[in-house]
């Protein structure tokens, strides 16, 4: 699906970072069409994108390619593409972590904002 057929949802954030219109594009994404997870996503103003081994250096059309051939669906547009994230449907195979070992791993860790911004 070219990403252009994609269902888009467009969002307008004040003041917002790439881990805050994450979130919101996972909350918005996940009331409105159920259980997807992000498989790329693209930040204008850094000049990159993801997944990363993937798509270095060729954001942002690596990234919207990705997605159309991973099965993307959904594209959430924040801040006339300040940010993009696109989303796929999770497959019936796929494990659901539990979100306090999830915390629990994390717990302590020295990261940057920017440290997990793929896992989708």
């Amino acid at each position: 699906m070219d990403v252009n057929e994609m269902e888009t949802l467009q969002v307008d954030l004040d003041d917002t970072n790439l881990n805050a219109a994450q979130h919101h594009a996972r909350t918005q994404v996940c009331k409105d069409k159920g259980d997807l997870r992000l498989i790329a996503w693209y930040d204008r103003g850094r000049e990159t994108g993801g997944p990363e081994p993937a798509c270095v250096g060729e954001p942002p059309k690596c990234v919207r390619d990705y997605a159309a051939s991973h099965g993307g669906e959904c594209r959430v547009w924040i801040n006339d593409g300040e940010y993009e994230f696109y989303f796929a449907r999770t497959g019936d195979d796929v494990a659901q972590l539990d979100p306090n070992w999830v915390v629990h791993v994390h717990e302590g860790m020295d990261t940057d904002e920017h440290a997990n911004v793929q896992g989708g």
